[in-house]
């Protein structure tokens, strides 16, 4: 079949032949809408012009942070500047002069290469804009792992935040948007891509050296966008970089070992301790409550990786030498456990972090239950799913539940919408937890035990409810309630006993220990709920990512550890025949 040609003539940009394969139409259109542009951004405007715009507008999308950043750089500990000074000032202003050109010479190159490019940046500012809107500060590499880590809530972020979002998007159009039309209309020759790629390299090593040189704090104020990408590109390096230290379970001895029937793990979503003992009180009194408790780490990926298969020492420290073990799926298969994952999150839909769980871990699973349909339903389906599979073999089954992740209307019944936060947020709570535990409290076989906790907590004071990092970062975030629960007579009276001795002194590290304790393993320097003494170790709550990050410990927050815990006289035995 011989090819149409297509002739554009100086005055009319239409087609003059048509293709069989191609819309007549579309060339038309085409080219129409390049002559929009030309009118729109005129031939003639100045370069320098265009340059200048681009500078103030980048410099005015977060209200000139970058001003306000460089005068924060450079008092050393004597108090005055220094030679190292200047040129930490230098470098950030040479950061942002390449940030600008490659800005400005993405209109420059070919529209295949420029205008990716452009689109790109401008989601990574969006982000970076709105991060810095949420968080009251720019997104440091905890927030951006933290975020990334959490992609899978996007809905719910969207939904929460998107007014935020959409004011990040709309400052970035102002910038972007003209760059893009500037990018689009023809002109006579075009820079070499090459000449964007060596300032974007030539930022990449920036952000690089600084990173290893100074750490990520030294990264605050770098510029927009470029901040995001690369501390993104920076994370998965590192992952793959990644040997975390790993220390084995090891099995207990046959005498210590009380053989369940069923283990049963319930983490719920962002329920904190103190509202959900006031939603709790008078209710579940078969549930063993060790009072307050504090999270391995405020958001939900990195709380979820402790409780699985990490613990570090206890410490009031500003790091965490976290370390690997066996994952509780992995020990329950060895323990000859028929293993079941309820996910009513999406957790193995997200793209992205999954919590953490790897192949290996997932080979693991014998069974996977993911719930669909509305939030509000799926913690009380699964509550009757647990019944089912508990009354049949031996089982270790998690959960991760809905609980009272924000926008809380979402985890409720809309007959039980109030708007107010406050009241929806406790709302949630009722349904899904405190329901969700009476329905468990009346239908459980023989020999199971049951532990219960929440993956963080939440501040409903603060605008970002969780997973804020640094000085950010608050109590409330930690705080989570800790709860078990056995059909055994003997042990719920050890229980009990232990709850006296360690009420309001554990945390997700116990949690876990006495997990493992339960499917007949310990992990040595970790104590469980079963400690003869009251833990009043202080304890550093985690933020940001639970990884160690190019030799730098993860980042934790010091908590209070109780001090008015009584004191029994008889201490309690570890569970056993």
């Amino acid at each position: 079949m011989p090819r149409a040609h297509i002739h554009v003539s100086s005055s009319f940009p239409g087609p003059t032949a048509r293709s069989a394969s191609f819309p007549a139409s579309f060339p038309f259109r085409a080219f129409r809408s390049l002559q929009c542009l030309r009118a729109v951004v005129p031939r003639g405007l100045p370069e320098w012009l265009i340059l200048l715009y681009t500078a103030g507008a980048y410099l005015a999308l977060d209200g000139f942070f970058a001003i306000q950043r460089f005068h924060t750089i450079g008092l050393n500990v004597q108090g005055h500047f220094g030679l190292a000074e200047y040129l930490r000032q230098g470098v950030f202003i040479l950061e942002y002069l390449v940030a600008i050109l490659a800005l400005y010479a993405a209109t420059q190159v070919r529209p295949a290469g420029g205008v990716p490019l452009l689109l790109l940046l401008w989601l990574l500012v969006t982000v970076d804009l709105s991060a810095h809107a949420i968080y009251g500060r720019p997104a440091g590499i905890g927030n951006i792992s933290a975020l990334n880590a959490s992609a899978g809530m996007l809905d719910a972020a969207l939904q929460e935040y998107g007014h935020l979002i959409g004011v990040a998007g709309g400052k970035g159009a102002v910038l972007f948007v003209p760059l893009l039309m500037k990018s689009l209309v023809p002109r006579r020759s075009r820079a070499p891509f090459a000449l964007l790629a060596i300032m974007i390299l030539a930022l990449a090593g920036m952000y690089g050296y600084i990173l290893a040189q100074r750490g990520p704090p030294a990264l605050i104020g770098f510029p927009k966008g470029f901040s995001y990408g690369f501390g993104s590109l920076a994370i998965q390096a590192n992952d793959l970089l990644d040997h975390p230290r790993y220390r084995p379970a090891r099995v207990m001895a046959a005498d210590d070992i009380h053989d369940f029937r069923n283990v049963i793990v319930i983490v719920d979503e962002s329920v904190e301790r103190a509202h959900f003992e006031r939603e709790f009180q008078g209710k579940g009194a078969a549930y063993v409550d060790f009072g307050l408790a504090y999270s391995g780490g405020n958001c939900s990926a990195a709380s979820n990786y402790i409780l699985r298969k990490a613990w570090w020492p206890r410490a009031n420290s500003k790091h965490v030498d976290i370390v690997r073990t066996d994952s509780l799926f992995a020990l329950a298969r060895q323990r000859g456990y028929t293993t079941t994952y309820i996910d009513n999150q999406g957790v193995l839909d997200d793209p992205s972090t999954r919590n953490y769980i790897t192949r290996d871990e997932l080979a693991d699973i014998d069974h996977v239950i993911g719930n669909k349909g509305p939030l509000y339903e799926r913690d009380a389906r699964a509550a009757k799913q647990i019944l089912a599979r508990a009354a049949t073999g031996r089982n270790f089954i998690f959960i991760n539940k809905n609980g009272a992740h924000f926008p809380y209307a979402d985890y409720i019944p809309p007959a039980s919408v109030s708007g107010d936060k406050v009241a929806d947020y406790l709302a949630a709570i009722r349904h899904n937890s405190i329901d969700f535990l009476a329905t468990l409290e009346h239908g459980l076989p023989a020999d199971t035990i049951v532990f219960y906790t929440s993956d963080h907590g939440q501040n409903l004071t603060t605008r970002a409810t969780h997973c804020n990092t640094g000085d950010e970062a608050t109590a409330e975030e930690y705080r989570v309630p800790f709860l078990v629960l056995a059909t055994d007579p003997a042990i719920q009276a050890r229980l009990r006993q232990a709850a006296e001795i360690q009420h309001d002194r554990l945390t997700h590290l116990e949690f876990s220990e006495s997990v493992r304790e339960a499917l007949g393993y310990r992990v040595d320097g970790v104590k469980s709920l079963y400690a003869t003494a009251p833990i009043d170790t202080p304890f550093c709550g985690l933020y940001g990512s639970p990884k160690v990050f190019f030799g730098v410990r993860p980042a934790c927050k010091a908590l209070p550890v109780a001090e008015d815990a009584i004191r029994p006289s008889v201490s309690p035995a570890a569970p056993s025949h």
